[in-house]
């Protein structure tokens, strides 16, 4: 369980890490664009917490299966936007030329919001399931 919840840490904030690189070799190393990639991952994973609570908790049936899922979309998502921004890096250089605090926020949340919601609902199954388990433990 505890191994879960390490690997998934560091799987989100390695991504957000690399998601700044990335970003900053587009936006330019300024404070617009670590703030528009720091608040969208925090945005998401909000917002992935709390439709996670509302979606998943109700049934807590398959937890480890939703939580496998979960983390396959996240890895995809992941996989997608870096190949989005490796492959569309010169047409984002050209959009945002001349520079425009909304069209780099447009194009980072556009970007990182999905996978960001993804890494957010992970963490409510896992305690869901902590809770269940333990739960069953002192049955036994």
């Amino acid at each position: 369980m505890y191994t879960l919840l390490i690997i998934s840490g560091a799987s989100a904030i390695g991504t957000q890490v690399v998601w700044l690189r990335y970003f900053s070799i587009i936006l330019g190393n300024n404070i617009q664009s670590f703030s528009w990639v720091s608040s969208t991952f925090m945005v998401g994973l909000s917002l992935g917490a709390f439709l996670a609570t509302k979606l998943f908790t109700k049934s807590r049936k398959n937890l480890i299966k939703k939580y496998i899922i979960i983390e396959f979309s996240f890895l995809l998502a992941v996989v997608l936007s870096f190949i989005a921004i490796y492959y569309y890096q010169n047409d984002l250089i050209v959009f945002l030329t001349p520079q425009s605090i909304f069209k780099d926020g447009l194009i980072v949340i556009a970007t990182l919001l999905p996978a960001s919601i993804l890494m957010g609902m992970s963490l409510p199954i896992l305690i869901d399931f902590d809770k269940n388990f333990h739960k069953h433990e002192r049955m036994v």
